[in-house]
């Protein structure tokens, strides 16, 4: 797998919205049975701070990295929602 997004990084899809990384998550018990869903991204779209997720084959094939996450995002600082969403972001890629 080439691209594994990190927390806070920001990507940018093919029609143009931006989205900033919150977690990805590995599916052991899936890995033999459908490999494609094995990896999966979840994200936020910056326009509207909706939380999604999709296979990262999917997410790769839609989306290009625009920046690195900031140092602000490093630090662990969770990202700030402008909806009523769930805080997703204690779930970051250290949690595999």
């Amino acid at each position: 797998m080439a691209i594994r997004p990190q927390y806070g990084e920001r990507y940018q899809h093919i029609k143009g919205w931006t989205v900033r990384i919150i977690r990805t998550k590995y599916h052991e018990d899936i890995r033999d049975i459908n490999p494609e869903f094995y990896c999966e991204v979840g994200f936020i779209y910056e326009n509207s701070g909706e939380y999604t997720e999709m296979p990262i084959d999917w997410f790769t094939c839609m989306y290009r990295k625009i920046s690195a996450a900031s140092d602000y995002y490093r630090q662990g600082t969770p990202i700030k929602h402008h909806t009523r969403i769930p805080d997703y972001s204690w779930l970051d890629d250290d949690n595999e």
